[in-house]
């Protein structure tokens, strides 16, 4: 039996979206979560400021930059295995992006890396901002298939991180002529393909090269240059279409940091390292979340082992990594190869790789080896045999076999699980006795 083809990948976050949004439901935000000592792993082949990063259950990818003191704009990538203890492998090279770009963004979606806008120089008020996107998919070994272009933002723009809810793509902010407070949102298809991009709330003040994280529904900002260097932080609400409801100024951190990192991690927002004033910083921030999802305030964290801006950061369970940037480390300025990681402790008790904190509690307790999507939900669990969610009883078997081929397909659309295991699971569920 061949899985249904018929619905588009939003059918999983359609039938989750009513317990999504539901406060019952919800992870509860953080208060303060507890940062491992930063330790440094295998180096970069190239030294790079200003890259996009990007990260898998078992592969990190640094894509572009600048190099140098005559900043060469890279075209390279490199990518590397992540080690049962957080630290990574040997750095290889794989598909080289389509042309060079710095100040770039990038996001992993599914089995696509995608790398968003970016600059040809380092002086961007001259530089050329590109518009352009493109992606590329990620191999059985982790290596790069050919980079091909999908849609383009609206307009060229820079120094704006790129984040992602698993559905959508929001570039943030960023360099377009001005230090923009725009922000931009695409849906990723189920082919890995976008749909065009479209404006969304913009932020309360501009800001290029900010810390940004999407964690429990929210969207956050902090720091950045604007009028000038920011401490402040702000979030956003991320509705179902995955638009954002309006900015909501929030508490400012301890110190104004512009090209800091920012990354989501075990239901915390953590900023790393920044610039106040030409100053490299190695201190990292977290913010405190009060129930609604608000910063209250924000707490030290470890320090980085080297003081760097213009960095990237991604996150990979619960491990936080920091690849290149600038340091001042030596008392000049010079570009990093370094790359360091922590961890912050992250129940999982199903240990299907996503904490606890992020799962809504009916994606709790998933089987042990089940694929799960990036709610922590399993096919079954999305299609409970008792009943379908909300509801006290499926309208008969039928609709519960379509529940399940539905999901499946989006699993299969997603990577996630292969035909086979797609058209194992429907043949399971058309021999169960759910909705008799």
């Amino acid at each position: 039996m061949n899985p249904p083809r018929s619905l588009s990948r939003p059918y999983v976050a359609a039938m989750l979206l009513g317990f999504l949004l539901s406060p019952l439901l919800l992870p509860s935000p953080g208060g303060a979560a507890t940062l491992s000592p930063w330790e440094f792993t295998t180096s970069l082949q190239v030294p790079r400021f200003s890259p996009g990063m990007a990260a898998t259950n078992t592969h990190v990818y640094v894509l572009g930059g600048g190099t140098g003191t005559n900043c060469t704009i890279l075209g390279s990538v490199e990518f590397a295995p992540i080690q049962a203890n957080g630290s990574l492998g040997p750095w290889a090279t794989t598909t080289a992006l389509s042309f060079p770009r710095g100040y770039l963004g990038a996001a992993i979606v599914g089995k696509y890396v995608y790398v968003v806008g970016g600059a040809n120089w380092c002086g961007l008020i001259e530089a050329t901002k590109y518009a352009t996107v493109e992606r590329a998919e990620i191999l059985a070994d982790g290596s790069l298939g050919p980079w091909s272009a999908v849609a383009p933002l609206t307009h060229g723009r820079a120094m704006m991180p790129v984040v992602t809810d698993g559905t959508h793509l929001y570039a943030v902010g960023g360099f377009d002529g001005t230090n923009t407070n725009t922000v931009e949102m695409a849906t990723v298809q189920p082919d890995g393909s976008l749909s065009s991009w479209q404006s969304v709330s913009a932020m309360t003040q501009g800001r290029a090269g900010a810390a940004v994280a999407v964690l429990n529904g929210r969207l956050y900002a902090a720091g950045g240059l604007g009028a000038g260097i920011q401490a402040s932080s702000e979030s956003a609400a991320i509705l179902p279409d995955g638009t954002l409801g309006a900015w909501q100024p929030m508490a400012a951190m301890s110190v104004r940091r512009y090209q800091a990192a920012g990354a989501g991690v075990g239901g915390s927002f953590w900023v790393t390292g920044g610039t106040p004033n030409g100053v490299v910083l190695n201190s990292t921030e977290e913010a405190v979340l009060d129930q609604t999802g608000t910063i209250t305030n924000w707490l030290p964290g470890a320090p980085m082992q080297t003081p760097r801006d213009a960095h990237a950061a991604v996150v990979s369970g619960p491990v936080i990594y920091v690849a290149g940037g600038v340091s001042n480390a030596g008392g000049l300025p010079a570009v990093e190869a370094s790359v360091e990681f922590a961890s912050v402790p992250v129940p999982d008790a199903d240990q299907d790789g996503i904490p606890d904190a992020a799962e809504p509690c009916f994606c709790l307790n998933t089987p042990p080896g089940a694929a799960v999507n990036q709610f922590g939900c399993a096919v079954n669990q999305v299609c409970p045999c008792q009943a379908p969610l909300g509801r006290t009883a499926w309208r008969n078997h039928g609709e519960y076999v379509t529940c399940i081929g539905n999901a499946a397909r989006e699993f299969v659309d997603q990577g996630l699980i292969t035909d086979r295991d797609a058209s194992r699971m429907i043949q399971e569920a058309a021999q169960a006795l759910c909705g008799r």
